[in-house]
């Protein structure tokens, strides 16, 4: 039976966030503090300034009067306050050491999450899956980033699994009937937006558009195989898929029978 990837996303969250708990203890109890060049001269200061903006006006800063003669705020590409996770920082007027350390902790376990129920979506196994998650999150693309305090990219790869994997249900199971996997990618394309991780949005569309060009179904160029008698055989449709720059090659689907 093939296993639930919303089960299996939970089991890789899980796991994920125990390891990364594990290794960020002290910052999460506020005894430690996440160190780094964005963290202690932008992501610390910013919010702190705005936490006491917050509680003095009752209202968060569109001007940043510190830098270059003043700048943008909100609308600047080093502000991630309106991020759910930062907003709900501002509002409860969080200690920002220990806010950035419980937001790292938080999106490891949604990278983990991730990429185990995208690769459970695409028919993996339950182990492998969230092997595939731990290995994910807690590998140089997602984890690494904490180390060189790039939060927005941490944040924004975290997201990854979810919008690649949006983005391919709604492909395949067609784009106008595909409405819950649709939701999901234009929601995680809006977070990716509040954090700042412009690049990450340019991303996804050219991921969409490489994507259509590779599941697009080749009607009159698929070739059926006929599937033996009896159950437990497989049956499967070949068709050719052609990527941007001419190369084509066999995309198959597979399914047993009953």
């Amino acid at each position: 039976m093939r296993p639930s990837p919303a089960g299996t996303a939970l089991y890789g969250g899980a796991l994920v966030l125990l390891a990364t708990g594990t290794v960020l203890g002290g910052a999460l109890a506020g005894s430690h503090a996440l160190f780094g060049s964005d963290y202690m001269t932008l992501n610390y200061p910013i919010l702190a300034w705005a936490q006491r903006a917050w509680r003095e006006a009752g209202e968060l800063p569109l001007w940043l009067p510190h830098l270059f003669g003043g700048m943008p705020l909100l609308g600047s590409m080093n502000s991630g306050l309106l991020y759910p996770t930062e907003l709900a920082a501002c509002l409860t007027n969080l200690p920002p050491h220990r806010f950035y350390a419980w937001n790292a902790w938080l999106h490891e376990g949604i990278a983990g999450a991730g990429a185990a129920w995208m690769l459970a979506r695409e028919g993996f196994a339950r182990g492998p899956a969230l092997w595939g998650g731990v290995c994910y999150a807690l590998g140089g693309l997602v984890f690494t980033q904490l180390g060189v305090a790039a939060t927005f990219t941490h944040r924004a790869v975290a997201w990854l699994p979810w919008l690649v994997g949006g983005i391919r249900g709604a492909i395949r199971n067609g784009i106008g009937s595909s409405r819950r996997d649709l939701l999901l990618a234009g929601g995680v394309l809006g977070l990716l937006w509040l954090t700042c991780a412009i690049q990450m949005i340019v991303f996804g569309a050219c991921f969409l558009l490489v994507l259509q060009a590779c599941e697009r179904p080749a009607h009159a160029g698929r070739v059926a195989h006929p599937s033996p008698a009896g159950p437990g055989s497989v049956a499967g449709t070949c068709h050719p898929a052609r990527v941007p720059g001419g190369t084509s090659f066999p995309c198959c689907r597979y399914s047993r029978a009953a």
